[in-house]
């Protein structure tokens, strides 16, 4: 960022939360490696301050796998591993999904 700050703006989501227009879900997990977690900590405080009626947000604590966790495949079995972090990321996810896209509506 402090060597290319106009490059870093244009990538960071951070400054781009004010064109949020529509319902987004966002769950992190603070172990994850691919992410720099100050910046999904940061990312996470400013959804919750600027849109707080159209961000829902979910942080997960060390669960593992880390950044995929939501994903994650017993390469025994080949089917989820089923951990409590799992369902509950789906849970959310599913919910999120049954709300905004109301499915139901059809009528």
């Amino acid at each position: 960022p402090h060597d290319s700050f106009d490059a870093y703006k244009r990538a960071s989501m951070v400054y781009h939360i004010d064109k949020l227009t529509i319902p987004l879900l966002v769950q992190v997990a603070t172990n994850d490696k691919q992410e720099i977690w100050e910046q999904n900590e940061l990312f996470v405080a400013m959804l919750k301050m600027k849109k707080p009626d159209l961000a829902e947000v979910h942080v997960y604590h060390d669960p593992p796998g880390g950044h995929g966790f939501a994903g994650l495949i017993d390469p025994k079995t080949m089917e989820m591993q089923n951990t409590r972090a799992q369902r509950d990321a789906w849970n959310h996810i599913w919910r999120f999904l049954e709300y905004h896209l109301e499915p139901y509506r059809g009528e």
